[in-house]
Parts: structure tokens; sequence; C-alpha cells
């Protein structure tokens, strides 16, 4: 089963795991590719490393204070936990 999380990231499953995957670009081809960022036992474990994997993406170049992006990193996990349980709901969990 493949359940698409964003643009960005989907969840593959076997019998044994739930499988992070990230879309990305080949830096040499340039073509369309599917970086696995993680196997996990639990939907609530992948959640968390897709928290991680949110927060590493809205850090950049730019300069902020640690008011601003403690409230980025809130703005992006709230975003990201809702879009999880509205995908997420719609399936049963494994077991």
């Amino acid at each position: 089963m493949k359940i698409k999380v964003d643009e960005k990231y989907f969840i593959e499953t076997d019998k044994l795991n739930y499988i992070l995957k990230e879309k990305c670009t080949a830096k040499k081809s340039g073509k369309e590719i599917y970086r696995t960022v993680g196997y996990y036992g639990s939907m609530t474990a992948l959640a968390e490393r897709y928290l991680e994997e949110r927060q590493k993406a809205i850090m950049d170049d730019s300069t902020v204070n640690l008011d601003e992006y403690v409230k980025l990193v809130e703005e992006s996990n709230q975003k990201a936990v809702s879009r999880l349980y509205d995908v997420l709901r719609l399936y049963p969990e494994k077991g």
C-alpha cells in the first residue's frame, strides 16, 4: 500500500514496517527519485520522524531569533500533525 502524506512524502507498508519515503531530485541526472527516510515498526515512530523531517525543512540560511524559530517549528508541527491525521485516519492500524 502507498499512502501520500503531502507533495514530498509518502508511506509504503509491508508486513512488518511502515516505510517513510521522500520524493527528491537526483543531483547528477535531475530525475525524480524516492529516498527511503526510514523503516518504522509503528505509525507513531514514523509520525515522529516525519515531524523531524518537516522541522529540518523549515531551516534555511536566514537568521531568526529563538522565539521566531520556535514559532516556525510549532506552526510546521501543527500543519504536519493535521495532515497526518487527515490522511492516516482513513487507514486501519496494522496489527
